[in-house]
C-alpha cells in the first residue's frame, strides 16, 4: 500500500491494486484534482449542519470517498458501475477504517435499468454513451442503473453535496435525481467536457439550460470542474 498526501494537511492510504487499476488517479507525483478535491472538502467544512450527506457518483477507487475519513458528521454513498474498481474502493476503506461510507455497484442514471459500461482497455474514461470518442479499443459489461430520486427522495434521505463524474452522462444523472435537487438543493460539483458530452448526445448548453431551470448558477470552475450552487443560497 501507498500514503498519499491530501489537502489540508491528510494523508491516505491506497492499495498497490488501486495504483495498478488507476495510475491515472493515484501518481508517482500525487493524486489528480488536488485542487479541486481541496476546494470540495472546503464547502463541507464550512457547513453548518451537524450532519451530512454526501453523494458520489463515479466513485472510481476513491478519490474523493476516501477523504470521508476526516468528515466525522458525514455519511457518504459512493456508487461505482466498474466491479474491479469497486471491489479496489471497498478496499481502500478498509485500509483507511471508514466507517461512514456506504458503497453501492452500480450506475446512477435518469431511469431504473441495465444498461451497457464500455470499459477502455486502460481502465480510465469507462462510460455508459453509446458512441465513445475517446477510445476505440474497449470491453462492454452490462451494469445496473438506479436514480438519485429513487435513491434518496423515495426514501426521505436529504442529500448535501453532489460529486458527479461520469464521463459525459452526467446530464441523465441529474434527470433522475430533479425532484431530490428541488427539494434538498445540494452544492453539485461536476466534472465534465464537450468530447465526452458527444458520447452520450448531450452538450454543454443542454446541461446550462438544465441547471438554470434548476434555478442554480455556476460558483466555481477550474480545468473540467464546475461547481452549482442554488441561487436561493445567496
Amino acid at each position: 500500500m501507498t500514503s498519499f498526501a491530501y489537502p489540508f494537511d491528510k494523508s491516505i492510504l491506497v492499495s498497490k491494486k488501486t495504483t495498478e487499476l488507476t495510475p491515472c488517479t493515484f501518481q508517482q507525483t500525487g493524486i489528480w484534482e488536488f485542487n479541486e478535491i481541496q476546494y470540495f472538502y472546503k464547502r463541507v467544512f464550512e457547513s453548518k449542519k451537524d450532519k451530512l450527506n454526501i453523494i458520489d457518483i463515479g466513485a472510481q477507487t476513491g478519490l474523493y470517498t476516501l477523504f470521508a475519513k476526516f468528515v466525522d458528521n458525514a455519511t457518504f454513498y459512493a456508487f461505482e458501475p466498474f466491479t474491479p474498481c469497486y471491489d479496489a474502493l471497498n478496499e481502500n476503506i478498509q485500509l483507511n477504517n471508514i466507517s461512514n461510507v456506504k458503497t453501492f455497484n452500480i450506475a446512477i442514471s435518469d431511469k431504473k435499468e441495465n444498461k451497457i459500461l464500455r470499459v477502455p482497455s486502460h481502465k480510465g474514461l469507462s462510460t455508459l454513451g453509446d458512441n465513445p470518442k475517446r477510445f476505440n479499443d474497449y470491453n462492454t459489461i452490462e451494469v445496473q442503473c438506479d436514480t438519485i430520486d429513487n435513491l434518496f427522495y423515495d426514501t426521505n434521505t436529504p442529500i448535501d453535496f453532489i460529486k458527479c463524474d461520469t464521463e459525459g452522462w452526467e446530464y441523465y444523472v441529474l434527470m433522475g435525481g430533479l425532484k431530490t435537487i428541488q427539494k434538498y438543493k445540494p452544492i453539485i460539483q461536476i466534472e465534465y467536457n464537450s468530447t465526452n458530452m458527444l458520447q452520450c448526445n448531450i452538450t454543454p448548453e443542454m446541461l446550462d439550460k438544465l441547471m438554470n431551470e434548476l434555478q442554480y448558477v455556476k460558483t466555481y470552475s477550474h480545468s473540467e470542474e464546475y461547481v452549482y450552487e442554488p441561487l436561493n443560497s445567496f
